[in-house]
């Protein structure tokens, strides 16, 4: 079976991302978990509790995340990860406040989604059918916030663009420009 480069890209910065803000071992609430993703490359290191609309391997709650309360679960967690789930959503911000009320103050929230600058939309490329909103920088940002997250860290990735070494630019081309196919976010449960 191959394997899309572009998810096996979005893999390997998803797993970097998570080992460097959530320690090993940690319990973790994932929205939107469906066959695994990335939590296949780091089974074992962390309590996974997965959450999707749809039963699965990695699915311990079948739980529409816009309509039904989280609370349901019967705990808090202090890390949540939703990763290529908000553009899916019809109602981004109601899901967004039912993920905080799960949340352990000072918590984090990790997540991706398409960015809304992919320059491959720029050369014609169209959104996904199933996308209901495309997101940017300012608008997860601001959405974050309305929504009683702070953001720590939104980076939009070019993958799976790579030059070669003696090309390459050590620079976060997205301070510069909002340009790349991905935007990640941390943020951090507003303790206010």
């Amino acid at each position: 079976m191959k394997i899309d480069k572009l998810a096996e890209m979005r893999h390997n910065y998803t797993s970097k991302l998570i080992l460097k803000y959530i320690p090993y071992h940690s319990r973790v609430l994932d929205i939107g978990v469906g066959g695994g993703g990335c939590w296949s490359k780091l089974k074992g290191k962390y309590d996974i509790v997965g959450v999707d609309l749809k039963a699965g391997s990695f699915v311990d709650y079948v739980l529409n995340v816009e309509k039904d309360s989280l609370k349901k679960i019967g705990e808090k967690f202090h890390f949540v990860t939703m990763f290529d789930v908000i553009e899916h959503l019809e109602n981004p911000m109601r899901a967004l406040r039912n993920i905080r009320n799960v949340m352990e103050r000072d918590s984090l929230f990790i997540g991706s989604t398409p960015n809304r600058f992919d320059p491959y939309l720029f050369l014609g490329g169209e959104i996904h059918f199933d996308h209901n909103y495309v997101f940017d920088k300012l608008t997860l940002k601001h959405l974050l916030r309305k929504c009683g997250f702070k953001a720590i860290e939104i980076k939009c990735r070019v993958l799976p663009i790579k030059l070669p070494r003696n090309i390459f630019i050590a620079i976060d081309v997205s301070k510069l420009i909002p340009l790349g196919r991905v935007c990640f976010w941390v943020a951090t449960s507003d303790s206010a």
